[in-house]
């Protein structure tokens, strides 16, 4: 919420960061924001292929030393759940 994230890709379903989409959109309910959660994993309702023109405001990604996401930077990094969290850089 620091980070006024409005729409956020969950790249990594297999880390399990999808058990924390009901904490997220319950506190953004009480703060009357909206938050819009998508997902990599085809069986879910959540499914959206992820594409760079959705200009996504976070993204869960696998921790790797990949760092293909340009122009995003890591706020937060759970190595025991192997996932990060990545905001868009501030202009």
């Amino acid at each position: 919420m620091k980070h006024h994230v409005a729409g956020c890709y969950d790249n990594a379903p297999s880390t399990h960061f999808f058990y924390y989409y009901p904490a997220l959109e319950y506190y953004y309910g009480k703060k009357k924001m909206n938050i819009d959660l998508y997902m990599a994993a085809q069986k879910s309702l959540r499914y959206k292929p992820f594409s760079a023109a959705d200009n996504y405001d976070c993204i869960v990604d696998s921790i790797s030393d990949n760092n293909y996401l340009n122009g995003y930077e890591t706020i937060y990094t759970n190595a025991e759940e192997r996932f990060r969290i990545l905001v868009r850089k501030e202009k």
